[in-house]
């Protein structure tokens, strides 16, 4: 389902407090929903790279180096297309 504006401005909030109080599952989850919802979106890519990083599992801690990648590659074809 679709979110409107406002629940994604405070779910944004809510996983920028959870990643600050090192909470990352729960920003994980936050971030990842956020990510879905708009895939382009370079603020919510970062941070769940972020709150990926902070995980004490390597596979995530794998895919946040992925995350962070994939962000950079979309964020350098916006800017210089091809």
């Amino acid at each position: 389902s679709k979110l409107d504006g406002s629940s994604i401005e405070t779910l944004f909030v809510l996983g920028m407090a959870a990643r600050h109080r090192k909470d990352y599952p729960a920003a994980e989850k936050i971030f990842d929903a956020l990510t879905r919802e708009a895939p382009g979106n370079p603020l919510y890519g970062l941070n769940l790279a972020l709150a990926l990083a902070g995980s004490e599992d390597a596979r995530k801690r794998d895919r946040a180096v992925q995350q962070a990648e994939a962000v950079l590659t979309y964020a350098r074809l916006a800017v210089w297309p091809a």
